[in-house]
């Protein structure tokens, strides 16, 4: 049977605050690198797959920063095509909000902190962006079923 993967690379930019606290939200799939916090200037990578009989790798990853919380939502089906990729963001300032980071991203809230992006067409890499206060959050996503998502993290008050 066919899988679907997805690879997170996450890269830090600010100068002296860490991504810390990750979580990963799955739906139904498996973490088969886990996320790691990343220091300044540096990068971590995690990846998830679909388990036996899921059509769709599912999940959100999560990271604190500062008094911020960010979520990238990603969506990937084994049948590209059939189903379409998502990629999603959200910054939040609010502790509370991050146990539903999935229900969010996957709302249609218009807020200028939430960006959703469905991906379509072959060999194409689409990005997005948000932005709260001094720190902006964007990504990209490639095209297939085994994709990678880029995610940077600039925190211009550091």
């Amino acid at each position: 049977m066919k899988s679907a993967s997805v690879e997170v690379t996450t890269v830090n930019k600010s100068k002296v605050q860490s991504l810390t606290a990750p979580r990963v939200f799955l739906d139904g799939n498996s973490t088969a690198r886990k996320p790691e916090a990343v220091l300044p200037n540096a990068e971590g990578v995690s990846l998830y797959n679909t388990n036996p009989g899921e059509i769709m790798c599912v999940g959100v990853l999560s990271y604190q920063l500062g008094s911020c919380y960010f979520g990238v939502m990603f969506e990937n089906p084994v049948a590209v095509g059939e189903l379409c990729q998502m990629l999603g963001l959200y910054v939040t300032a609010d502790p509370a909000e991050r146990d539903e980071f999935y229900a969010i991203i996957k709302s249609r809230d218009p807020s200028a902190v939430l960006q959703r992006l469905a991906l379509f067409g072959p060999d194409q890499e689409q990005g997005i962006s948000v932005n709260l206060g001094n720190v902006t959050i964007s990504a990209t996503m490639t095209q297939g079923t085994d994709c990678r998502v880029r995610v940077t993290v600039d925190d211009a008050a550091a």
